[in-house]
């Protein structure tokens, strides 16, 4: 649990940063004026930054479920790919 809760937050991060990247410069005068504006701004912004790390997330479940399934073809007798696959990816 604590590895999907790290990586979540990893994701929303890298989404917030990405979202700053883009945000448009030069129109917080129109916001910072009216509290309820600013509430609203905060919440759009929280939504967006959600979504956007669910949907990386969903991009990069296909690719990292098949390279885990390649590691563990290659290396079928080893104990630690074993406890990888049984405790993290099908727990």
């Amino acid at each position: 649990m604590l590895i999907f809760l790290l990586l979540f937050l990893l994701l929303y991060l890298s989404s917030f940063a990405l979202l700053g990247r883009f945000k448009r410069r030069g129109r917080e005068d129109y916001y910072s004026t009216d509290e309820d504006e600013v509430t609203v701004y905060r919440i759009s912004t929280w939504l967006c930054t959600f979504s956007l790390a669910v949907s990386i997330g969903a991009v990069l479940l296909l690719p990292i479920s098949i390279v885990s399934n390649e590691v563990l073809v290659n290396y079928p007798n080893s104990y630690y790919i074993k406890w990888l696959n049984s405790s993290l990816i099908q727990g």
